[in-house]
């Protein structure tokens, strides 16, 4: 067989394959397509949905090939919309009702092609509780983490909006008081700059937000040197003898932020002289040592680290 026979061959089977292609595609098919649920309100009267709802269903039809496999490829559907004020039927207590399988198949058929033969929803009946529903001002909170290398950095927000209303059953509002951002990592290209961030989309479906966003302005606070002059307080004095130091302060210089420089204060701070382990026939200066401190005030060392003291007789 030559060149020219082989390519003659390929071809056929080509044009078979084409062939065959097109009249499977023309043939009838029945398919499933998983399709997003969108509720156009959850509050009604007041009232508020307390239960899960699904957020899609399975919808089963069928259609000639062709269309099948471009509604798979392209994913052709779109959300089913349920209005729970008027798509829903009550039961008697008008706390619970159900959204009817002929509700789910009216509006599942209204997003199929022409073509299609709708034949099944699943699951084929949404149930739906409502309970009376609160709302409450909380305070945002924009979560972030701050890159490698600026530790040392105090980074503070400005928002467009410092809080949004919460609606939604009494009982899960309890325990919300405030609403975290999206994550943002802070680096120092990121300073000075305005994001958008989301807001965290509620775990539980009956609470609602009044916004899903925040503006917000991010800043670097500048570093500055500072000190602060604070007593030393004794412990572990020897029982038989005074101890006098020759200074009784200690100056402490240290960064801070200049936006926390004024609320760094002496009483926040303790600095001791500890004579557990002083030879007092040898030694003549103890080290005084920094207890506690703001955590904002950062690299704090002493002017003068050891100070003199006198041992006097208690005579």
């Amino acid at each position: 067989m030559n060149r020219s026979d082989i390519v003659k061959v390929v071809y056929a089977l080509l044009l078979s394959l084409l062939f065959w292609l097109l009249n499977a595609l023309s043939g009838i098919y029945t398919s499933d397509s998983t399709v997003e649920i969108a509720y156009n309100s959850k509050i009604v009267d007041g009232n508020g949905v307390s239960n899960q709802l699904p957020k899609e269903v399975k919808v089963y039809y069928q259609d000639i090939g062709r269309t099948i496999l471009w509604n798979n490829i392209k994913n052709n559907f779109k959300a089913i919309n349920i209005d729970l004020s008027s798509d829903v039927s009550y039961l008697t207590n008008g706390k619970e009702g159900y959204i009817k399988n002929e509700t789910l198949l009216s509006k599942a058929s209204s997003i199929l092609a022409t073509s299609s033969k709708l034949i099944a929803v699943v699951p084929n009946r949404v149930y739906v509780s409502f309970e009376k529903h609160e709302s409450k001002v909380i305070p945002i909170e924009v979560d972030f983490e701050l890159a490698e290398g600026m530790e040392d950095y105090n980074v503070t927000f400005s928002k467009a909006i410092d809080s949004i209303t919460i609606t939604g059953p009494k009982e899960s509002l309890k325990s919300i008081h405030y609403w975290k951002t999206s994550l943002i990592t802070i680096s120092p290209s990121s300073t000075s700059k305005t994001f958008v961030l989301d807001l965290l989309e509620p775990d539980d479906q009956s609470i609602q937000l009044s916004n899903s966003s925040v503006e917000v302005n991010v800043f670097r606070d500048q570093f500055t040197l500072a000190e602060l002059v604070v007593d030393i307080e004794l412990i572990n004095l020897p029982k038989d003898h005074k101890v006098r130091l020759l200074n009784t302060q200690a100056k402490l210089q240290y960064q801070v932020s200049i936006s926390k420089r004024d609320q760094i204060k002496s009483v926040d701070i303790k600095v001791v002289a500890d004579f557990e382990n002083i030879n007092f026939n040898v030694d003549q200066y103890i080290d005084v040592e920094l207890i506690t401190f703001p955590v904002y005030m950062k690299n704090p060392v002493f002017a003068q680290s050891s100070i003199r003291f006198i041992l006097e007789s208690n005579d």
